[in-house]
C-alpha cells in the first residue's frame, strides 16, 4: 500500500529510505548478485531512463498525453527494484497539498521548506544555504549526491557539455544534486494549491484533464525545490513585472524555461565543453538572427504558444498572454498572440534577452529530474490524483485525441511517446506477457479497478482542502 510518506510507521519509514538510499549507491549489477533479482535497478538507470526519453528534441515524457502513463510507469517500475531490496517496502507519495495548505495557515513559505520530509533523515533540505553552488549541506545521505556522469557516452545517449546526465539545455558543471528555493532571484513563491488541484480533476475528458494536471497541479513543485538561478533576470530584464505582482514565479519560468527554444533550434547550446572551461563560458545562448523582430525569434522559439497555452490555463491574470482572435502564423503582419502592457515591444524585447541566457536549472527541475529522490514521491502523489478521478462519480470521457503533442515539430512523428497506439519502452511491469505496451494500455493497465495491478493507495481524502468549494478536492465535482 503506498501512504503519504508523513504517515509511514517509524520502521516502514526507515525501510523505505534504506532501500531509497541502496538504489542511490548500489550499482545494478552488485545489486542483482546481492539481492538475487532481476527487477533491480539503480538509479542511474532511471535517470538515464528519463532523460533519454524527456531531453532530446522531443520529449517523450512531458507536454502529450504520455505524461500520466509514462511517469507511472517508470514510478511502477522503480518501485520493483525498491522491493527487490526490501520486499516490505512500497513508493509512498508526497500530498504537497498540505504544505501549501500549511503556508496559508501559518502565513509564511517557511511553512514549505521546514516540512519533516525535509529534515537530513529524510529527503535533505530543500533550501541549501550554499547560494553559489546549490549543493545540498545538511550533512544528509543526499549531500553531495553524485550526478551520474558519461564523458564518453558509453551508455547515455544524452549528456550535457561537461557529460553529466541532465539535458543539453541545462549545460551546469556542478557534480552533485542541486536544489534551489529561488527563481532567476526572486524566492519562488508559486506552489501547487487545493484550488489548483481542484481546477485539474474538473477536467472532464481524458485529453482535457491529462494535459492539465502535469502543471500547475504539479509542476510547480519542481519549481519550488529545483529552481533557477544566474540567468538575464537577475540582471533585470523582467524583474518589474514580477515585483509588481504581474507575474508570479512559476508564469516567470515559462518566459525562461530553455527546453521549448532549444528544441526548436533557437537557443543553442554547447555539445561539449572540457573540464577546466569555466561556466560562465559553457553556456547557452541565442545566434544573432539578422533582420528578425524580438516577435520573430519568440514566435520561432515556441515560447509564444507556451505562454498563451499557460496563461488561458489561470485563473489569475488569464488574458496576459492570449491569441489574438482570428489571427493566423505571423508573416509580418497581424501579430498573432499579444501581451497585455503598455509597452508591448520593451516586454519582449526583455523576454528575449531572458530566453537567450536562460541560466541553468536545480536538479528536479530538468529532464533528469529523478536524479533527486523527491521525483518519486512527487510522481506518486500525481498518480494518486488520477486514480481519484477515475474512482470518483464525476462524468469523465475517455477520449484521447491523437497530436496532443504537435506544438513542438520534432514530437510529430509516429512514436511521440504521446499518442494511444505509441509503444512505449515497459513489459512485464503487470504480467509476465514479455510483450512491450502500448499507451492505450499502459492506460487500461494501470486503472484502479484493475485487479492485477500490483499497489493501492491509502485512500482519497483530503482533509485540507476543504474551506470551501474553491478547495474542495475530494467532492471536486461539486459546483
Amino acid at each position: 500500500m503506498r501512504r503519504e510518506v508523513r504517515d509511514l510507521l517509524d520502521d516502514d519509514r526507515q525501510r523505505f529510505f534504506a532501500a531509497l538510499r541502496t538504489t542511490y549507491r548500489v550499482p545494478t549489477a552488485e545489486g542483482r548478485r546481492r539481492f538475487g533479482d532481476d527487477k533491480y535497478k539503480d538509479a542511474t538507470f532511471f535517470v538515464r531512463e528519463h532523460l533519454e526519453s524527456a531531453g532530446g528534441k522531443c520529449d517523450h515524457f512531458h507536454d502529450g498525453l504520455g505524461f500520466l502513463n509514462s511517469h507511472a510507469a517508470i514510478g511502477a517500475e522503480f518501485e520493483q527494484a525498491l522491493q527487490a531490496v526490501d520486499a516490505r517496502v512500497s513508493l509512498p507519495y508526497w500530498d504537497y497539498t498540505r504544505d501549501s495548505a500549511a503556508v496559508t495557515l501559518n502565513g509564511s513559505l517557511d511553512a514549505w521548506y521546514d516540512a519533516a520530509l525535509f529534515s537530513p533523515d529524510a529527503f535533505g533540505s530543500a533550501r541549501p544555504a550554499d547560494s553559489r553552488q546549490h549543493v545540498l549541506d545538511d550533512g544528509s545521505f543526499w549531500a553531495s549526491l553524485p550526478v551520474p556522469r558519461d564523458r564518453d557516452r558509453n551508455e547515455s545517449a544524452v549528456v550535457n557539455a561537461y557529460g553529466y546526465l541532465r539535458p543539453m539545455w541545462n549545460p551546469l558543471k556542478t557534480p552533485f544534486l542541486t536544489r534551489c528555493s529561488s527563481t532567476l532571484g526572486f524566492r519562488t513563491d508559486r506552489y501547487p494549491t487545493c484550488g489548483d488541484v481542484r481546477g485539474g480533476l474538473r477536467r472532464d475528458t481524458w485529453d482535457d484533464f491529462g494535459n492539465v494536471i502535469m502543471y500547475e497541479p504539479h509542476g510547480t513543485v519542481h519549481n519550488m525545490v529545483g529552481g533557477t538561478w544566474a540567468g538575464s533576470v537577475e540582471r533585470g530584464d523582467l524583474a518589474a513585472f514580477v515585483s509588481n505582482g504581474t507575474l508570479d514565479t512559476y508564469d516567470l519560468f515559462q518566459f525562461v524555461n530553455p527546453k521549448g527554444p532549444w528544441q526548436h533550434g533557437v537557443l543553442v547550446c554547447p555539445s561539449f565543453c572540457s573540464d577546466d572551461t569555466d561556466q560562465a563560458t559553457c553556456s547557452c545562448h541565442c545566434p544573432k538572427r539578422e533582420g528578425s523582430s524580438d516577435y520573430e525569434v519568440l514566435e520561432a522559439s515556441g515560447l509564444l504558444d507556451r505562454w498563451a497555452d499557460h496563461f488561458a490555463r489561470r485563473s489569475r491574470n488569464r488574458n496576459f498572454v492570449a491569441r489574438a482572435p482570428g489571427a493566423g502564423p505571423y508573416v509580418g503582419g497581424a501579430r498573432r498572440v499579444r501581451v497585455a502592457v503598455a509597452d508591448e515591444d520593451a516586454f519582449l524585447a526583455a523576454a528575449v534577452a531572458t530566453m537567450c541566457t536562460p541560466g541553468f536549472s536545480g536538479g528536479v527541475m530538468d529532464s533528469a529530474a529523478n536524479v533527486d529522490p523527491l521525483f518519486w514521491s512527487i510522481h506518486a502523489a500525481v498518480e494518486r490524483l488520477w486514480q481519484w478521478k477515475r474512482l470518483s462519480p464525476a462524468p469523465y470521457v475517455y477520449r484521447w485525441l491523437p497530436g496532443s503533442a504537435a506544438s513542438n515539430p520534432h514530437c510529430r512523428e509516429l512514436e511521440n511517446g504521446h499518442d494511444a497506439n505509441n509503444t512505449r519502452q515497459w513489459k512485464n511491469l503487470f504480467d509476465a506477457d514479455d510483450v512491450y505496451y502500448t499507451n492505450h494500455e499502459l492506460y487500461e493497465k494501470l486503472a484502479p479497478t484493475n485487479g492485477a495491478l500490483p499497489y493501492v493507495f491509502d485512500g482519497f481524502d483530503w482533509p485540507h482542502c476543504v474551506d470551501d468549494e474553491a478547495t474542495d478536492v475530494r467532492r471536486f465535482w461539486q459546483a
